[in-house]
């Protein structure tokens, strides 16, 4: 019962603070449903209509490759060299 009663109150206050909030005229609100979509409401026209927009969340990822150390070691870069070197290779 405490926790509910708590998550109740802490809701209200939030929705209290965005009533006064400086930033609901700035920005456009979004809310996520679920995990799987995302809904966004765009005002149309003189009117102020309002068009509900709900949009299919889709998966990102991003890779990236990194370099071999092999090639940033400058000792270890002469060490191959040398033994090219004692092993007879010229060119």
């Amino acid at each position: 019962m405490y926790y509910r009663r708590h998550a109740r109150l802490m809701s209200e206050s939030q929705e209290e603070a965005d009533k006064h909030s400086i930033f609901r005229d700035i920005v456009t609100r979004s809310m996520l449903l679920y995990g799987k979509k995302s809904i966004h409401y765009i005002r149309n026209g003189p009117e102020g209509q309002v068009t509900r927009q709900e949009i299919p969340l889709q998966h990102l990822s991003c890779s990236i490759e990194l370099p071999l150390l092999d090639n940033l070691d400058h000792n270890g870069l002469e060490r191959m060299l040398l033994n090219f070197r004692l092993e007879g290779c010229t060119s």
